[in-house]
């Protein structure tokens, strides 16, 4: 499993514990988290519990394709991650092994030796150059043993946490981090409270994007919600909330209090108003007027002072959202194919004058008015530049409610990074459907001063005394100026282009073809990939997350093990003009593809797959 472009995992699954350390119930098994960084060097995080041995063996095996590793890097001595230490030292003779001083003692005590021969001591600010890649290490003595660091990847800005920002349950069960999480942390961490809070401090000025831990989900998303929540608890504060008190006889009434069932565009409004949008400006068209009527029963103007305005046309919308963008506001709007259609000259002075906000389009099927189904025959408008000028959109796909929640979030997180504006480009399917969903806790409108402190160097807040004025515009009419800054905005984008890919690969790993979808029908080729399977026929899934930028590398290294891709698209075919650009012509690139507004079925894509590929 891929976590960034060179880093994989190769952890390992329990759902043979019934207690986890002889006393904690674990009705969902756990996880044994290690990963492998591929680089010049390739250094191996951590080992597993004691009976998957042969299994991380393997999967590293798998990972290596040939390779061998360098360096073992052991942050924790606790059993259930050093148990096959000596294992790997044997396997691989060359490797040497690296961890602080007092791990070395833990070694000797349990396997005899502290590989004299072969041990580097690393300690606080202590760094290991593997090539690209550049580990930093961090000492956090009692989150929860003595002997702990922690590791930072400078390059892909992973925070490998050791047990730190774990949780009960395997990572092949489907269920919310929060709970199981706040149940290990107090299990588990809880009485180091004071430890926690140092290394949240050593760690506190760190850009991260992704968080390995030990136990629990690889985090890519809500990082800084998952940091506030430690934060939180090893201060022993409590946290914002509502009590559901309830008694469940047959546990039906358990389920409906633990469970939130949304539609997709209804989730856009909530997230909206929990991430402290400021300003929502739209007009409806379907499929998404939903989010415009959410947000209307909700009245967030009472509850947050968040602005709600139905604009009198699209038009008018997005000039709105670059009104209040120009400001340093959290803004959006929302709309469908052709309202986002109206909506372009204004993305692309927005996206001229560097101003971050949130686009969502629920795509329909067209061209022109079309239909009001399901299509995704928008991905060149969103992620090419629907409008005028070299500019790209920073554009989420999400292929979940949950996703239609988490990427608000983000969305608005990345566009205040880069001053750039963010599109969550959803199909008909996944704004329409209902799904259970967690959604993010309620974070405060920025005050004046935050806004001051956050954008105060370019959003026109006011003229103070010690500045100049701002001007926010997109207009430059001395040509080598213009060319500068359209210089600027390149460096940007390759910017985000070498730091935000997000994707999903799912059994890539034997795969000898792999579909390419996002959205409604990567869940579609989940179920085609069983059914293949069944069949004989190795398929795996790579699913784009982010569509600009998009998982060129990711795909282009799939090459060397595969015999071909399949696009499969709710279009005529777009985003397999990207899977081809990757692929560069190594191996056979093919395109399957429903359009206005038929959604495919997983028996067509599998068929279309044997019949495309000869099988």
């Amino acid at each position: 499993m891929f976590v960034t472009e060179d880093i994989r995992y190769i952890g390992v699954n329990d759902h043979d514990v019934d207690l986890f350390e002889g006393q904690y119930t674990v009705e969902n098994g756990m996880s044994y988290n290690s990963y492998v960084i591929l680089d010049e060097k390739v250094a191996v995080m951590d080992t597993v519990d004691a009976h998957f041995g042969v299994e991380w063996l393997q999967n590293l095996e798998t990972e290596l394709n040939g390779r061998r590793p360098d360096y073992l890097v052991v942050q924790h001595m606790e059993p259930d991650h050093s148990a096959n230490i000596a294992v790997f030292m044997e396997t691989y003779p060359e490797a040497q092994i690296v961890s602080s001083a007092k791990a070395f003692v833990m070694m000797q005590q349990f396997f005899g030796t502290d590989f004299p021969e072969r041990k580097v001591v690393v300690g606080e600010g202590s760094t290991l150059k593997l090539g690209r890649h550049t580990l930093t290490f961090v000492t956090a003595p009692m989150v929860h043993w003595p002997e702990v660091i922690v590791t930072y990847d400078s390059t892909d800005k992973v925070l490998f946490s050791a047990d730190g920002f774990g949780k009960f349950g395997a990572l092949d069960v489907d269920e919310d981090w929060d709970c199981e999480a706040r149940r290990y942390y107090f299990n588990i961490v809880g009485k180091y409270g004071s430890p926690v809070q140092k290394a949240l401090q050593k760690l506190g000025g760190l850009p991260i994007s992704v968080i390995c831990s030990t136990h629990g989900p690889i985090w890519k998303e809500e990082i800084q919600k998952v940091i506030s929540i430690y934060n939180k608890l090893s201060l022993y504060e409590g946290e914002e909330g509502v009590v559901i008190a309830y008694g469940s006889m047959y546990g039906n009434t358990e389920k409906m209090a633990e469970v939130k069932l949304m539609k997709g565009n209804e989730v856009i409004a909530e997230a909206a108003i929990r991430c402290g949008c400021d300003g929502y400006f739209g007009y409806p068209i379907t499929p998404q007027s939903e989010v415009m009527e959410t947000l209307m029963l909700r009245k967030p103007w009472e509850e947050t002072g968040m602005v709600v305005l139905q604009a009198e046309s699209e038009l008018a919308a997005i000039n709105m959202v670059y009104g209040g963008a120009s400001c340093g506001k959290k803004v959006m709007t929302s709309s469908s194919s052709p309202g986002i259609s109206l909506k372009q000259e204004g993305i692309t002075y927005i996206a001229g004058a560097e101003l971050p906000c949130l686009v969502v389009d629920v795509m329909r099927g067209g061209p022109g008015l079309g239909t009001i189904q399901p299509s995704q025959s928008d991905y060149f408008q969103a992620t090419k530049g629907g409008g005028h000028g070299d500019y790209h959109l920073i554009v989420l796909a999400p292929a979940s409610v949950q996703e239609m929640s988490d990427f608000v979030v983000l969305g608005f997180e990345l566009a205040f990074k880069y001053r750039n504006p963010a599109m969550v480009l959803a199909d008909g399917v996944i704004g329409q459907m209902m799904e259970k969903v967690v959604l993010p806790d309620y974070t405060p409108r920025w005050t004046d001063e935050e806004i001051e402190k956050i954008s105060g160097d370019w959003a026109l807040t006011g003229k103070k005394k010690n500045r100049n004025h701002h001007i926010i515009t997109s207009l430059e009419l001395e040509a080598h100026r213009q060319e500068v800054f359209n210089e600027k905005l390149q460096r940007k984008y390759r910017e985000i282009e070498a730091n935000e890919v997000r994707y999903e690969a799912l059994n890539c790993e034997d795969a000898d073809y792999i579909f390419v979808a996002y959205g409604s029908c990567a869940r579609i080729c989940q179920k085609s990939i069983q059914l293949a399977r069944q069949e004989g026929i190795k398929v795996g899934l790579l699913r784009p997350i982010t569509l600009y930028p998009f998982p060129t590398q990711a795909i282009s290294d799939l090459c060397a093990k595969t015999k071909g891709f399949l696009s499969i698209e709710m279009s005529a075919g777009q985003m397999v003009e990207d899977v081809r650009l990757a692929v560069n012509g190594r191996v056979k690139v093919d395109f399957y593809g429903r359009m206005g507004g038929v959604v495919p079925t997983p028996e067509e894509i599998v068929e279309a797959l044997k019949n495309k590929f000869k099988i």
